[in-house]
């Protein structure tokens, strides 16, 4: 594979980039030159994480190069899938700041990338007035937990040891997430959470309901950002075991960490 340097200036349409966030979450970005319709998006995001299989995408979208876009396939807001976005695009632009927008969040994203090194860099993206209403709720089950709306995804946030099986945390995703009435949103996260000292672990475990995709995720950009809303966290350790940080100012939340280009398949 080629390096993060060595890659064509612009990137070649209907290439397919595979991204990974934190050491984790890698995400399926396929570049077209112009928009096409959600039907497009979805019936192609579906086969996109199909060839992805082999790299362990656990998720998709797409670069649109005429609208400096990243659009989910799901339609969904994706904090990490953004940053990806974010690395393929300073590469098509040849800067290292600019302005683009994301599926799931109505204001444009600021992009910044630095410290380039062979496939990768650090990547922050800021988001503006992305939803942060945090509800403090008790679960059927007695446990009290966090829901945090950001728009295009919600997620729900339990302070709680992670389930130590598949079979567990898929059936616990599915009772949350009927019990609060989840299951019409674009995307639903359940993350467990705990605290170790300045860090917060978390856990995410990710449906995405347009191209019905289910992941214990590696790295998750928006399930950080929801805690660090609900538990004021900084520093997210994701469960690749690198970390995320989030920050806020103002009406402005920014996510960062380092990104890596793990592959890419040039269109045949």
């Amino acid at each position: 594979m080629p390096s993060f340097m060595e890659l064509h200036m612009s990137p070649a349409t209907n290439s397919i980039f595979i991204i990974s966030s934190a050491g984790g979450n890698n995400t399926a970005l396929e570049i077209l030159e112009s928009s096409r319709d959600r039907e497009y998006y979805e019936r192609r995001g579906s086969e996109l994480m199909n060839i992805g299989r082999p790299y362990d995408v656990e998720q998709s979208g797409f670069i649109i190069l005429q609208d400096s876009r990243m659009e989910m396939a799901g339609g969904e807001f994706c904090g990490n899938a953004s940053r990806a976005g974010a690395l393929v695009l300073s590469h098509a632009l040849s800067l290292p700041q600019f302005r683009f927008s994301v599926s799931g969040t109505q204001h444009f994203v600021k992009a910044c990338i630095a410290d380039k090194h062979l496939n990768g860099a650090y990547v922050q993206c800021d988001f503006l007035k992305l939803p942060s209403n945090v509800q403090h709720i008790t679960l059927s089950t007695g446990v009290p937990a966090f829901l945090v709306d950001l728009g295009g995804i919600v997620h729900v946030l339990i302070e709680a040891p992670f389930p130590d099986d598949e079979a567990s945390y898929t059936r616990q995703h599915r009772e949350v997430m009927d019990e609060l009435g989840l299951q019409d949103r674009d995307a639903v996260g359940v993350n467990w959470i705990q605290r170790h000292g300045n860090k917060l672990m978390l856990h995410p475990v990710v449906w995405v309901r347009a191209i019905d995709t289910f992941f214990y995720e590696t790295s998750c950009g928006s399930g950080s950002i929801a805690a660090s809303f609900a538990t004021g966290s900084e520093f997210i350790q994701q469960p690749s075991g690198k970390t995320i940080r989030v920050t806020h100012d103002r009406d402005i939340t920014s996510l960062s960490s380092e990104m890596e280009i793990v592959h890419v398949i040039e269109p045949s």
